[in-house]
């Protein structure tokens, strides 16, 4: 157990690797505001890979990490599970975070070592203020699963999850997304600048922004599900990227609708829009509106028409 330090738990000194380490039923803590020079902070457990053989073979089985709504309020930054640079053969099971600013938060290395392989996050529970989940600059040839997780945001100053400037295999798998805080300024799972990446099976609920937005990114496949409510604009956003591939369900009961299934702007290409599972009862003006181009409504499958980049419509479109 560690109370009121900046740092609970560091595994990893920056000098050797670890090997065959286990953490078990390990709590981290903040409850009182800091006092003295300089801006407070605190992280749960660093898994701190500062060699290239990363921290190998090293589990986190039933940890917890939580600070008191007085840390929180004071707005110092603070993470559950900060991984960082050489992340390789870490893996966290059935861990928490409670009233942290960040619930996860993965910073790789952005070249081609592999010691950025291996990290699997599974059976966890993630609440945070802003995300639950972040994930940057993994390099080409790393591997992030997390799967079968629990991630919640409650303000409106972050989404859910954010995966940035990565080029390695990321995979999101049947996991619950859920944002609080009416987040009408930010989406549920925002990706940007990253290749390489998958979302699949999880459950979004109670999206208040678009539940998916996607920039600047390529070579991509994206499907879950979507709770319509009361927010207005596109269940999915999409912005310069290309060589990706969209499937998403969009339910309700049809007492709110949402502005369109897919929008899609003039420079995104060679994307597939699979447009079955989008009820159109949930959609402002129907089935016209599942899939919209550049501003063009797409209606039947196939290529879409000129001047909307190649991208592919399949599936039912009425």
């Amino acid at each position: 157990m560690s109370n009121e330090s900046m740092i609970g738990f560091k595994v990893g000194d920056g000098v050797a690797a670890t090997s065959w380490s286990t953490i078990n039923r390990c709590r981290a803590k903040r409850t009182l505001v800091g006092s003295g020079a300089g801006t407070d902070t605190f992280i749960g457990f660093w898994m701190l890979g500062t060699t290239t053989f990363g921290n190998t073979s090293t589990y986190l089985d039933h940890c917890y990490v939580g600070t008191s709504d007085a840390f929180e309020t004071a707005a110092y930054d603070s993470t559950g599970y900060y991984c960082d640079n050489w992340i390789a053969d870490t893996f966290l099971q059935r861990c928490e975070t409670y009233h942290t600013t960040y619930g996860l938060d993965i910073y790789g290395i952005s070249g081609t070592g592999y010691s950025q392989q291996d990290f699997i996050c599974d059976f966890g529970i993630l609440e945070s203020s802003k995300e639950a989940l972040r994930v940057r600059n993994i390099g080409s040839v790393g591997s992030i699963i997390v799967s079968n997780t629990h991630l919640y945001s409650s303000k409106n100053t972050a989404p859910v999850v954010l995966i940035s400037s990565s080029k390695g295999k990321i995979e999101l798998s049947a996991n619950e997304y859920l944002p609080g805080g009416l987040k009408t300024s930010y989406p549920t799972i925002q990706a940007t600048t990253s290749k390489n990446f998958k979302v699949s099976g999880g459950n979004i609920l109670e999206p208040q922004s678009n539940p998916v937005k996607v920039t600047d990114c390529a070579n991509f496949d994206i499907k879950v599900t979507a709770v319509n409510n009361a927010y207005a604009g596109a269940a999915v956003s999409v912005n310069t990227s290309t060589r990706g591939k969209f499937d998403i369900l969009l339910a309700g009961d049809g007492t709110y609708k949402r502005a369109q299934g897919y929008t899609v702007d003039a420079t995104s290409s060679y994307i597939e829009f699979n447009c079955t599972g989008i009820d159109p009862a949930v959609i402002t003006g129907g089935s016209a509106n599942k899939l919209v181009i550049n501003g063009t409504q797409v209606t039947v499958v196939g290529i879409a028409a000129a001047g909307a980049g190649n991208n592919v419509a399949s599936g039912v479109m009425a």
